[in-house]
């Protein structure tokens, strides 16, 4: 795993990772997992992934916010995206 991010609230838990294949591709993948025991509704579980020919493009591929900008700033702490 190159990077990872995730934050928990009251009703789910969210994460999104970026990881780098042996072959030097880049697997973007993001989930969501809520807590129906909180919320009342039934439990969910969401996720997402996709691969990608560069970092740049695995990064890219994140929704914008708050987890996605935390992302990026471990990818960045790195080495291994220039800084904006």
């Amino acid at each position: 795993m190159l990077a990872e991010a995730h934050t928990s609230g009251i009703a789910a838990h969210y994460r999104v990772a970026i990881y780098k294949t042996r072959d030097g591709k880049f697997i973007g993948e993001r989930s969501l997992n809520s807590f129906p025991y909180l919320t009342g509704g039934d439990p969910r579980t969401e996720g997402a992934a996709a691969v990608f020919d560069t970092l740049a493009a695995a990064c890219a591929w994140f929704p914008p916010g708050s987890l996605t900008n935390r992302l990026l700033r471990e990818v960045r702490k790195r080495g291994l995206l220039s800084p904006k």
